[in-house]
């Protein structure tokens, strides 16, 4: 399972230092032109840098540049910009102790590297020196979701819109509202987060991009306008030409669902989208295709553990599906220990079925549903290890109501659902 958020981009609002950001909002969209993100980004760091030359100890220029280093994490998925973040937090702290934005740029790396535990523990002091400002609700509201503490993570997100209803606040609203199955209120918030616009193009792109695969559950037209929304936006947005070849797989067109995952993965060479190519080439029988594929997943996996992120959770996934089952299930449960969410509990779950173990994959299955049958992936695996256990009419349903979710939820599963309904 690709990791559902990426933390360390829009954490925290961008202060505001006289730079010049691009801020894109709904209402703007119809006059919008694409635009290379990057070169901006990287002047504004450039100037920040003089700024520290001149200004050594003032503590604003380090934290502008922690921000922005920030944005280019996300942006380029290259986690070596962590630790020069946090060189430059070391250096605001001597400056300027209480300042809050050393704790919560913390929490956000923290939450990059998936150690969910230290960023609820960084997020929770910046809260303490800075109650009155919502960015550092999102950070302890981020961390209580990955750890299973859902209605903290709800009253907190409740909090942070209460006190400021901006691009980050309305963003998490959505993805909680998801997680509970209301899928019309999620994108209703993805709306009002479009809406209020972000310091950066590629933030408001990547909220196109979510509101497009809710869409994609009931509309192909309108995803695909929401993903190519965000390409207008952000040119090479690897999520939305994600979203791109998902709905072209979905129609059937293969050759466009490649050429689009091809992009994705230029643009941003993480596993996700070598998992989807890799996919895509079983589906059409290419095994040797997808096999190379896989291989560059599992370096790409290894690779982010040698860099410091955890990344047990979501190889333990890739695995129980294209590899060991025995190692899948070592890692899901060190996934369920680091970060108890329902998203651990499906993984341990998929990983105890896809082990022969189907008593044990019914008790984790049955946990990862602790929110209701609102994920379709979570669904679609508690009706195999329904199957599996001899329970037929429950497994009917579930494979059932995993369709009636999103007829289009994975690339390999959406089609073995129907299957399995057949023979059912």
């Amino acid at each position: 399972m690709p990791s559902r958020r990426t933390y360390i981009a829009y954490a925290l609002a961008p202060i505001a230092i006289g730079l010049s950001f691009l801020l894109i909002s709904r209402s703007h969209f119809q006059n919008a032109r694409a635009v290379p993100p990057t070169p901006s980004l990287d002047r504004d760091i450039e100037t920040l840098r003089f700024r520290l030359q001149q200004h050594p100890d003032d503590a604003t220029p380090y934290i502008a540049l922690a921000h922005l280093y920030a944005q280019k994490a996300r942006e380029t998925a290259d986690t070596s910009y962590y630790s020069e973040i946090e060189r430059l937090l070391g250096t605001v702290a001597k400056i300027d102790p209480r300042n809050g934005d050393v704790p919560a740029l913390q929490a956000s790396i923290d939450a990059g590297r998936h150690d969910f535990r230290k960023s609820l523990a960084s997020a929770l002091k910046a809260q303490a020196l800075a109650p009155a400002r919502p960015a550092y609700d999102g950070l302890v509201g981020d961390a209580e979701l990955e750890l299973g503490m859902y209605p903290e993570a709800i009253a907190t997100f409740q909090a942070m819109v209460d006190k400021r209803p901006d691009f980050n606040s309305w963003s998490r609203i959505a993805y909680a509202r998801e997680l509970h199955g209301d899928a019309a209120g999620a994108i209703d918030a993805l709306e009002k987060a479009i809406g209020a616009g972000s310091g950066f193009a590629e933030n408001t792109a990547w909220a196109y991009a979510e509101l497009g695969k809710l869409q994609a559950r009931t509309s192909l037209e309108e995803a695909e306008r929401s993903f190519e929304r965000g390409l207008l936006i952000y040119p090479d947005h690897a999520p939305s030409l994600e979203g791109l070849g998902k709905a072209a797989f979905a129609r059937g067109n293969h050759a466009a669902a490649r050429t689009f995952f091809e992009r994705a993965f230029a643009a941003l060479p993480i596993a996700q989208y070598a998992t989807d190519l890799g996919e895509l080439a079983e589906a059409r029988g290419d095994t040797k295709s997808a096999d190379q594929q896989f291989a560059v997943v599992n370096i790409t996996y290894e690779q982010s553990k040698a860099a410091g992120t955890d990344t047990d959770l979501e190889y333990a996934l890739f695995l129980a599906d294209h590899g060991d089952p025995a190692l899948a299930l070592a890692k899901a449960r060190t996934a369920k220990a680091n970060r108890p969410n329902i998203h651990a509990d499906d993984a341990l779950a998929w990983a105890h079925y896809k082990a022969g173990d189907f008593a044990p994959a019914r008790i984790e299955s049955s946990r990862a549903l602790r929110l209701g049958e609102n994920d379709p992936l979570i669904v679609f695996h508690a009706g195999m290890i329904a199957k599996a256990n001899g329970a037929i009419p429950e497994a009917r349903r579930l494979l059932e109501k995993a369709l009636s979710i999103d007829p289009h939820f994975s690339i390999p599963y959406a089609s073995a659902a129907r299957e399995e309904l057949k023979r059912l």
